[in-house]
């Protein structure tokens, strides 16, 4: 009984953990702002967000607050890497240690080959770094290593 909870629960947390939203930061790696008001952070947004987001796509920074604010729309996807349907790290079906840290350390070279060893999927649909992984949720999807 204990091991199925904990297996339950590391599955809400993983739940959790998949398609997660960043707001957008500027590109002096400052907190975003509207133009208008530096106390208009995608926080000051979220306060009242279906008020403020409806008028979100003024007073441009860089970005407007509907494309900065994970709240009205906007910000950035991480990508998650896929886990086994147990909720362990995916590896590879020919050794445990080919995860997705493994393969990103070649990421170049390991990833054309992606497409083999199946362990429930294969590299290239469980590894961000071989363009897979998960990002479900907000705005334009954040890979690397094609």
């Amino acid at each position: 009984m204990r091991a199925l909870l904990a297996i339950l629960a590391l599955g809400a947390v993983l739940a959790s953990v998949e398609g997660v939203c960043v707001d957008k930061t500027l590109s002096n790696g400052t907190v975003w702002h509207d133009q208008k008001r530096s106390r208009r952070t995608c926080a000051w947004y979220e306060k009242k967000s279906e008020q403020r987001c409806r008028r979100g796509d003024r007073n441009r920074n860089e970005f407007v607050a509907n494309e900065a604010c994970c709240v009205c729309g906007g910000g950035d996807e991480v990508c998650v890497d896929e886990t086994l349907s147990d909720g362990t790290v995916w590896h590879d079906k020919k050794r445990s240690r080919r995860t997705c840290a493994w393969y990103a350390k070649k990421s170049e070279q390991r990833c054309k080959n992606g497409h083999k060893n199946r362990n429930e999927l294969v590299a290239n649909e469980a590894c961000c770094v071989c363009g897979g992984g998960n990002s479900t949720g907000c705005g334009p999807r954040v890979r690397k290593g094609r």
